[in-house]
């Protein structure tokens, strides 16, 4: 590294005010940026300067650098590293396997344009190019988008990004419009998806390991690797009417954690109009008056209907989805979700200054929030919570905001998601399954490089939850919707690794032939 440079730089910033100074003030900021971005892993590159964490610090004006990266951000000008420890995972690929079919019943697979995914794959030479596309797919197969819960944790810090499917999903549909000549030599190899054929009626994706075989294998069936079936990715779906309807959400459904971002959006009317004096049904309809319709029915019909279901657990979710389903229509429903993201943000923005104005400290167990909650996101469920509970809760807490904390005791993950999960029903199913698959991968990984005490691995996860709800929810997502209900034809039956005495993963067994079923 060029250590001579920055060196000189450095001096002349305090020394040699006649020099190059516009260099030299841009290297200080860079330098200034970069020391913060250093620590964080390329995953969260563009979404850390956005975590509600750092929200917390107190004084505020100790978070000026932040500031001044999340301005300089969409100039790209610091990046950190992606850094991968050595024998940290299988030595083994999982793959989301793209198929299509004409009748509803044969399927056809759609191989990769360079990554693997037959048996018969031979690695393709691609340096220096890099296939984004292909890239793309192995974030996919273990559900790590800005669609996941993980969304403000990591990711790219585009609020739009959280949607309710993922990319895969998005790839089907248009596939099934006729779009599949628009991805030749793109996300598919050449002819996987032939042009003079009438669009295909039905999709899936299904996941696949692909273990490589041995020199003497290949040599003996021509295999480059030993391909199994290990579990569902996407189900079944054909032709979706209505699919770009509401593509994009808008910023009342962005993700509970996006304060920064519902801050600078048009949502900031309805903070203008309960300034203003007027009362929450009305300000809720700030920019958005077509929601006048539902605002009766959500607070007298919809509300009541999910308070009558135990919501400890979500033994009964499945069957409330459906029987919503049954009894509105979409536009009503996706009103209805609308009007909770605007009366959460109302009740945000009355929260808001009370959980960050508690400082920092309670991340490491120094003193208690006011409003006795662990993070950020906790908050946010703690909102959807209250809202539940009826109109007279919700307006005792805007007027009272510390009246929420006599709600706290109440809230545990599975009442405190209950209203997105109902949204976000299929997504949620998805990422269940997505977060099974990621502990049977990585699990081996985190044992390896686990601490050796643990109390001080109890005092970081702790730490780490109060930084971050998400990793609270997590392991209570991976528990959820399990089963053939969920499955719809493609069973769950990821392998299981451990490590060897050398400190290499190394699967268990081998896993029995299994071929999914349509669903």
């Amino acid at each position: 590294l060029d250590t001579v440079t920055p060196r000189a730089l450095a001096w002349s910033a305090f020394t040699d005010w006649h020099g190059p100074w516009l260099l030299t003030w841009l290297w200080l900021v860079h330098t200034v940026c970069a020391a913060y971005a250093f620590p964080c892993n390329s995953f969260c590159s563009q979404s850390w300067p956005y975590w509600t964490g750092l929200m917390r610090v107190r004084p505020r004006f100790l978070t000026w650098p932040v500031a001044l990266c999340r301005l300089l951000q969409p100039f790209r000008c610091v990046h950190p590293y992606g850094v991968f420890p050595p024998k940290s995972m299988p030595a083994v690929r999982c793959v989301p396997v793209t198929e299509v079919s004409w009748d509803g019943n044969s399927w056809i697979e759609c191989p990769h344009q360079f990554s693997p995914s037959a048996a018969t794959s031979v690695p393709h030479f691609i340096a220096p190019h890099h296939p984004r596309g292909d890239q793309g797919i192995i974030y996919e197969g273990f559900g790590l988008g800005d669609a996941s819960v993980l969304h403000c944790l990591i990711g790219s810090g585009n609020p739009y990004g959280y949607l309710k499917f993922t990319g895969g999903t998005v790839l089907m549909q248009r596939i099934l419009e006729g779009r599949a000549a628009n991805y030749g030599n793109v996300f598919f190899a050449a002819g996987a998806l032939p042009s003079d054929r009438p669009a295909p009626i039905a999709a899936r994706m299904t996941m696949h390991m692909l273990t490589p075989t041995t020199h003497a294998q290949r040599a003996a069936t021509g295999l480059w690797w030993k391909r199994e079936y290990i579990g569902p990715h996407l189900p079944q779906t054909r032709l979706r009417e209505g699919f770009w309807d509401n593509y994009f959400s808008p910023p009342e459904l962005w993700h509970l954690e996006d304060v920064i971002w519902k801050r600078r959006s048009k949502l900031q009317q309805i903070s203008e109009r309960v300034r203003t004096g007027d009362s929450p049904d009305r300000a809720v309809l700030a920019g958005a008056p077509e929601l006048q319709a539902h605002v009766s029915a959500f607070w007298n019909d919809f509300l009541p209907r999910i308070r009558a279901v135990d919501r400890s657990s979500w033994q009964q979710l499945p069957d409330l989805v459906d029987e919503l389903r049954a009894h509105y229509d979409k536009a009503t429903l996706h009103g209805f979700e609308r009007l909770l993201g605007r009366y959460s943000f109302m009740l945000a923005d009355k929260l808001d200054p009370i959980f960050f104005g508690d400082g920092f400290a309670p991340v490491f167990g120094r003193g208690q929030t006011k409003l006795d909650v662990k993070s950020y996101l906790h908050l946010g469920m703690l909102i959807h919570l209250i809202i539940c509970a009826g109109k007279d809760s919700f307006e005792r807490v805007h007027a009272e905001p510390l009246a929420a904390a006599d709600f706290s005791s109440q809230l545990t993950i599975s009442n405190g998601l209950y209203c997105e999960a109902i949204f976000r029903f299929e997504h949620y199913v998805f990422e269940a399954q997505k977060m099974r698959l990621l502990q049977t991968v990585m699990e081996p990984k985190r044992v390896q490089f686990a601490f050796s005490d643990p109390e001080l691995t109890k005092k970081l996860d702790q730490i780490a939850m109060r930084l971050f709800g998400t990793v609270e929810v997590v392991p209570f997502l991976r528990e959820q919707f399990r089963g053939p209900r969920f499955e719809r034809g493609q069973p769950e039956r990821y392998p299981s690794f451990t490590l060897d005495r050398a400190g290499v993963v190394m699967q268990d067994a081998p896993l029995a032939e299994v071929v999914p079923r349509p669903s």
